[in-house]
């Protein structure tokens, strides 16, 4: 009998001590937005496999309360004691199975659900199915964050990276006048593509045969600005002007086909990396995309261009 009073007024003490942790953790990280029954999660959005997951998932816990073990997870989920650290140590496939119990388990929002199934099938049998997911997960800030191409007049960045793709789509060399009576942005002038057209050839940006026929593609230009707390943008802010610009000429001459989504979204302070990395993982689609007809378009009238335009940017201070 006493020892069952006393057992009970320990769990009580540790319950309380965990929702003070719990607390003082959300302050110290931002990174960290799911909360399971007062065990702090991750978010999966900043990993690539489960082992990694599972072991911050333990270390970042262990951070805030000393005496707190994967046995915890473990009993709450009824898996064997052994599974988390097997799992770690890679001596054990983190199973779909077990991705959806700690998804439904710690109410994951649906795309960091997905994620986690993410991992599960990273480790699957099929080798096709692994390189698929290897390849959806390889996704962090470090890799996509970056501009691939950084040209001296940064005016020239849009217009260069337009007038690329222009070539691209219809595999030959053009003339300034081709290429200003082909597109329809509103940047464009006839002294900008003019310098543009000499800093492909001067770069190699794309490379031609002797008959003006596109044989190398060396242009990857990113469009990235990501700012967190102290965050630094990873392209100058100046570029997006002209993309805005190209959005007001469709809006006041639209053409079809073409979409248009905006609105006004609630996110937390510790989302914001998991949204923005979900935000970067469409725009790689769409790249992946445009890469798979860009290599296989047989004539030049069966693709288009489009724009497109991913943002998420602060309307208010933090309430």
């Amino acid at each position: 009998m006493l020892c069952n009073v006393l057992c009970f007024f320990y769990r009580s003490l540790l319950e309380n001590a965990q929702i003070v942790n719990s607390n003082l953790f959300f302050k110290k990280y931002s990174n960290y937005n799911i909360e399971m029954k007062k065990i702090l999660i991750p978010s999966p959005q900043l990993y690539s496999n489960a082992a990694d997951f599972l072991s911050e998932l333990i270390k970042c816990n262990k951070a805030e309360q000393s005496k707190f073990s994967y046995r915890i997870i473990a009993n709450k989920l009824k898996w064997p004691l052994s599974y988390i650290p097997d799992v770690i140590a890679g001596r054990k496939a983190f199973t779909l199975l077990r991705a959806l119990q700690f998804a439904d388990y710690s109410k994951m929002s649906s795309s960091d659900k997905e994620r986690l199934t993410w991992f599960a099938l990273l480790e699957n049998e099929n080798e096709d199915v692994k390189v698929f997911f290897q390849k959806k997960l390889h996704l962090t800030p470090n890799d996509v964050l970056r501009p691939a191409i950084v040209l001296k007049d940064a005016d020239l960045y849009n217009t260069t990276a337009a007038i690329c793709s222009f070539l691209i789509l219809h595999k030959r060399r053009m003339t300034v006048v081709e290429i200003m009576q082909g597109m329809y942005l509103p940047y464009l002038t006839k002294s900008k593509v003019s310098k543009c057209l000499a800093e492909i050839e001067k770069n190699q940006y794309l490379v031609w045969d002797s008959s003006g026929r596109l044989i190398e593609n060396n242009a990857n230009f990113i469009f990235d600005n990501f700012n967190e707390q102290d965050g630094k943008p990873f392209v100058n802010i100046e570029l997006h002007k002209e993309s805005a610009e190209s959005f007001l000429k469709f809006i006041e001459t639209p053409k079809a086909p073409s979409t248009y989504h905006s609105g006004i979204v609630q996110i937390r302070k510790g989302q914001f990396m998991s949204v923005a990395l979900q935000m970067i993982s469409l725009r790689n689609w769409l790249l992946d995309i445009s890469n798979e007809n860009i290599s296989s378009a047989n004539t030049e009238e069966s693709h288009r261009l489009m724009q497109f335009d991913l943002n998420l940017f602060p309307v208010t201070d933090i309430c």
